[in-house]
Order: C-alpha cells, then structure tokens, then sequence
C-alpha cells in the first residue's frame, strides 16, 4: 500500500513540493509537512494573477498568465497571434485592441470579448465586494473551481483553492481592506519568503507516501523506504563565513594586512574550521545511518552525481573525511574491490541513468504534456460525433423532474402559513389597554416593568389556561385565583401583575364562557391541544399539481363538545378596530383548528369563534 512507503531527505525544503507534484501527475497520493510551496501551485497562481489584473489591468505578465489559463483558455498560437497584430504596443493595449476591433481571427476575438467582459464584470464589484466573496464569485461564475478538481489531484487542488478564500477572509478582519491591500500582502509575502504549505487533506494514517525528513524519522520503521538526496553536498557554509564560531575553540577570524591589503585566515581559524569540518561529518554519518536503517524490508537509495565521481578509500577501507556527499561513503563501499570486477557483482543492484537517458524521458514527458495542452484547449464548438453529441446534451440537459418540489418545505406551523398569507403572527400582537391615571411615584422608583405587546399576549392565554373553568368567579375570587397562581410559580409575577380582572370576568359572562363553563362541568372541555396533520401541497403552494403532503402542526387554545358538534374557540388580543379586520386576518388559522379536530376526533366543527379582548367581542368565523 501507498501507506508502506516513505521518502526521507536530509530537509523536505526544496524536495518535498517536487516530490508531491510528480507523485501527484502519476495519481499517488502524497503527505509531508513542508511549509513552502503554497504560493507556486498552479491554481493559486492564476487566482493571484486574476487578482492582480482586477487591481490593475495595465499587468502584461498577470494577464498573459491568466489568459493562458483556463480562465482565458488561449492555446500559445493565440497569444502569438495577439502580439504580431499589434506589435507596437504594450500586450494588455494589444489584447484589448484585438477584442474591440476587425480581426484575422473571430474566434478568437470571441474568447477575448468574452473574458474581459467577465474581467470588467468582477472590476465593478471591487470597490464594495469583500476579497473572500470576490474570489468565490471568481470560482464560481468561471467554472475555475470545477475544472480544477477535474484536474489530477484535484482534492488538493480544490483544499488550496479552499485556503485562499479562508485567508482572504482572515485578511478582511484586520485594519486594511480592498483588492490593493490584499494583493500588496501576498508580494510582501512572497518577496519575504513567507509561504504556507499546500493546504492538508490527509493525516499520517491516510493511504499515502509519506515524505518526511531524515530527523523526523527517528524511531519509526517502514516496509519501505527511499532514501534520496544521496549525492547532494554537506552543508560547509558555516565554515566558509569570515567568522568562525565554536563552542571551545572560540572565535577564528582572518587576519588583514592594511599595508599589503591582503587577508589570510589565522592559524586558530584554520583549526576551527577543521574541528567544524570533523564535527560536520561525525553528524551527518549518524544522520546517515538513521536513514539506512529504517527499512524493514526494501532500501532504495536514489541521487544525482557528478560527470566525474571519484572514489577514494584508504588502507583500512572508505576514508570518512573528506566526504562531500552520503554517496561519497556508500557508493564506495558497495563497490567490487577489484577494478575489473562488473557493476552487477556488486553487493547491491546498482542502476546507473546517464544524461542520454534522462534526455529520452524529457523528450516523452514533453511530449505528454504537449498532448495534455491540445486535450486542455479542444475546440469543443466543434462536433466530432453526431451520436455522442446527441448523448451528451440528452444527459447536460436532463432536467430533474421533481425539481420544483425539493424548494417546498414539508412541515408548517400554524404561525408560519399565517406569515404566507401576509397575516401577523400571534406572537406580535399588541394588548389593548385603557388610559391609566399616571403613578404618583416614578416608574424606575416603583420599580415597574412594562411587557410588550407580545408579553402581555403570552400572559392572557397563560391565564386562561390555568383557569378553571368548571368554577364560577366574581371579581375577587378572580383576582385571588391569579394571586395563587403567582405564588405557586406556575405564573410569573411580571405577567400576574399585567391581567386585568376586569376584562377576564367580560370574558367568563359572554355566551362563549357560559358554554365553556357547562362543557368544562360536562368534562368537555379542552384546552392548548397540540396537532399535526397533512394537506395537500396545493392548498399552501398555489398551482401545485404534484399531489405532495404537507405537515401542519399547531396548537388550539379552547375547544368544547356539546350535543350536535365541536366548538373552536381562539383568544385574540390584537390591537385592532373592527370585527372585519380581525375575521380576515384569522379565518385561515381557524379552519386548520376546524379541519385537524375533525381529523382527530372524527367529529364535525359546527362553530369557529375568535373572542377579542381589545373588542370584547365574540366573533364567528
């Protein structure tokens, strides 16, 4: 498995983005740590490049970039063909030129009227479009983000893609703002050296080819292992610097000759160095060794030597220093100890590739990547096979037949199917109250608190619940009833001090409260009784003809049962001037009630009353 193998190099700096790019062509998954690269991939390059054309169109290399991307999809004949007909003048002058005005080429012109008029299009969103938004507009409207996770490894791809939006997001939460802030950024990221790597999508348990430094694989093993970099050079520079440092030889500089103008290391300098130079070599053999002995099963040591390599071994074997090079201790070691010998009596398999063969498969990957570039352009206006064509636009084209259902929402609540109807929820609507004589105190002294509309709403139908109705009530036993109810808890303070008796005792002597007191007596009486039953879309969706079920579910305030049918009864307190207008805004609502007692009970709704606490007034729906 892809998860049994691992690179190790002496620094994934430089080595891992290769690495990870030629795996990823071959359709190997890859994982390493290294933290460069991120600004160099294909798909954040252009993104950038767009991104700096949108600031300024007057970029000749940005836009020659772009427009040989997807996003401008002109083969390298096309660009050819823009800069000979106006060889005078700045590219991105003879672009717009050849978009504007009679050309050789119609097609052509065609892909470039169409691509700057997308440019000018994302332009005029710039001055208030925030950079993450801009760019997935960007990805989305050009299809960019689709072609690129076409593209071999398109995951990665996508994840990096993916990466830039989130840190142009991060971008947009400090003090600069704007496309010019942000493309300013990223050149002082780049010219610093700042990169990130390639965005992760897979941890060290995944199915993939770990590339992974040398020093990072300290105390693991693994079936098999490539160990590449052999024939890169040690690292000398810290000896070569006009300053020498050591832990305890001191400090070894040169020595400078004013008069003669000259400068020599000193003799201190000199053994400095040479400690360093043993040191150097001590280390990086142990280094060495840490990579020749983590393979359980296969070792493969790959590297580049020069045209001219040279062994040298001493009486008592391979000389340690001196060594520029791990192959400069391997190679001579695996070696037959008689000239004569052949390179395959070696110890080892030894598989040498010269210039000319690497040559050889140059030209072939050349010759790929030419095919890819004519597979990436294809003119697809044109039409190959009739048959095919046929099959393709039947499947572009196919229209999901049940489209227009997946927009319905499949459960309602009463409340919900009242905002349809431009009705005003219960939950806002507002308590009518007489003019009240002004306290003597302040209100903040009182320390009262005035309920909303909404609140004192909640409070009447909180009452009226709790209220038994199979008793009967004056005045004082009303308010006695609210008292207890406070202090049991089971009614707020705040919503016990806004009831008003007065308006409940109307309330209990209109013909609805003597029924409700009979049927509450009789035992049929009920109150806040949750439902939910299914419509046909239809009756919600106007012109709906699927034959879809909808949910509905709501709760009924009162309903009672006398002899020949049910009664539904809703509390309004809605701040409202005529019957009319409360019928009108409530009707719908009621005919739910009626239509889900009928088919729970399976009994008929003979009446639907709406009693108004603003009116005090019984309404018949």
């Amino acid at each position: 498995q892809y998860k049994d193998i691992v690179i190790l190099t002496r620094s994934v700096k430089g080595w891992a983005e290769d690495f990870s790019a030629v795996l990823a062509e071959e359709g190997i998954p890859a994982y390493s740590v290294s933290r460069e690269g991120y600004f160099e991939t294909y798909e954040v390059s252009v993104l950038l490049d767009y991104l700096k054309i949108l600031d300024n169109g007057r970029q000749d290399l940005p836009l020659a970039a772009v427009l040989a991307s997807p996003l401008g999809n002109l083969l390298t004949e096309d660009m050819a063909k823009i800069r000979v007909a106006y060889p005078d003048v700045p590219f991105h002058e003879s672009a717009r030129m050849y978009a504007s005005e009679e050309a050789q080429d119609p097609v052509l012109k065609d892909r470039l009227m169409r691509f700057f008029s997308q440019v000018d299009h994302f332009r005029k969103k710039v001055s208030y479009t925030p950079i993450h938004d801009l760019l997935t507009e960007i990805i989305e409207e050009t299809g960019f983000g689709i072609y690129i996770s076409a593209m071999e490894g398109g995951v990665q791809r996508a994840a990096n893609v993916e990466m830039l939006v989130e840190k142009a997001k991060a971008f947009e939460g400090t003090s600069y703002k704007g496309l010019f802030h942000f493309v300013r950024y990223i050149e002082q990221l780049k010219k610093y050296d700042v990169d990130y790597g390639e965005a992760g999508i897979m941890d060290e348990q995944a199915d993939t080819v770990r590339i992974m430094s040398i020093h990072k694989s300290k105390g693991l093993e693994f079936p098999v292992v490539f160990a590449a970099g052999m024939g890169k050079q040690f690292n000398t520079q810290d000896t070569k610097s006009s300053m020498i440092l050591h832990p305890e030889w001191g400090i070894g500089i040169d020595k400078i000759d004013l008069k003669r103008r000259t400068k020599a290391p000193t003799f201190l300098k000199k053994l400095i160095r040479e400690e360093a130079m043993y040191e150097m070599w001590a280390e990086e053999m142990r280094i060495l060794y840490v990579a020749l002995t983590r393979a359980k099963e296969k070792l493969i040591m790959t590297g580049v030597l020069p045209d001219r390599f040279i062994m040298r071994s001493g009486k008592d074997g391979v000389i340690t220093a001196g060594a520029k090079s791990y192959f400069d201790w391997i190679i001579p070691a695996l070696w037959p100890e008689e000239e004569e010998a052949a390179l395959e009596d070696a110890p080892v398999c030894i598989f040498q590739y010269t210039g000319n063969d690497i040559g050889a498969d140059i030209l072939q990957v050349k010759s790929e990547q030419l095919a890819l570039d004519v597979l990436k352009h294809w003119d697809v206006t044109k039409v190959y096979d009739p048959e095919i064509r046929k099959c393709l636009d039947e499947q572009a084209d196919y229209v999901y037949p049940y489209y227009s259902e997946g927009g319905m929402k499949m459960k309602f609540t009463v409340s919900e199917l009242k905002k349809r109807k431009a009705l005003q929820e219960e939950a806002g609507e507002e308590m009518y109250k007489e003019p009240q004589t002004v306290p003597l105190l302040p209100r903040f002294i009182k320390e009262e608190e005035t309920l909303s509309g909404a609140s004192r709403g909640s409070a009447y139908h909180k009452f009226l619940e709790l209220l038994d109705f199979a008793k009967e009530y004056e005045a004082d036993d009303l308010e006695a009833e609210v008292e207890r109810l406070a202090e049991d808890g089971r009614l707020s303070r705040e919503m016990a001090e806004c009831i008003e008796t007065e308006d409940m005792m109307r309330f209990l002597r209109t013909k609805s409260g003597v029924r409700m007191l009979q049927a509450a007596r009789n035992r049929k009486l009920y109150k806040e009784q949750p439902f939910v039953i299914s419509v046909n879309a239809s009756e919600i969706y106007q012109g709906d003809l699927s034959g879809e079920k909808i949910l509905v579910q709501g709760i009924i305030d009162v309903y009672f049962e006398e002899e020949d049918g049910l009664v539904v009864l809703d509390y309004k307190t809605d701040q409202v001037k005529s019957r009319k207008e409360l019928a009108e805004k409530y009707h719908a609502q009621l005919e739910y009630y009626a239509h889900a007692l009928s088919q729970l009970t399976g009994k008929t709704v003979k009446e639907k009353i709406i009693y108004s606490f603003t009116l005090k007034e019984e309404i018949i729906v």
